[in-house]
């Protein structure tokens, strides 16, 4: 089985799996070609290490509020 490597459109943004053996590929969904080098890999958001932004924007998107959305 060929190894995959797993990332983003660097135009389009799309999720895209592709073989590693390859240097370049075409975007399945935007069609534009693109090194696998360029391939912008998400990095996993771990549940203890979201900055202060992101926990305002949970519990925004939950119905609560934030002291600094109250000033």
């Amino acid at each position: 089985m060929a190894e995959l490597i797993k990332g983003n459109c660097p135009n389009c943004g799309k999720p895209l799996e592709i073989p590693a053996e390859l240097e370049e590929f075409s975007c399945l969904y935007c069609g534009e070609r693109s090194k696998t080098a360029d391939l912008r890999v998400k990095k996993p958001v771990v549940e203890g290490e979201l900055g202060a932004s992101a926990g305002a924007a949970r519990a925004s998107a939950q119905g609560g509020h934030t002291l600094s959305g109250l000033l």
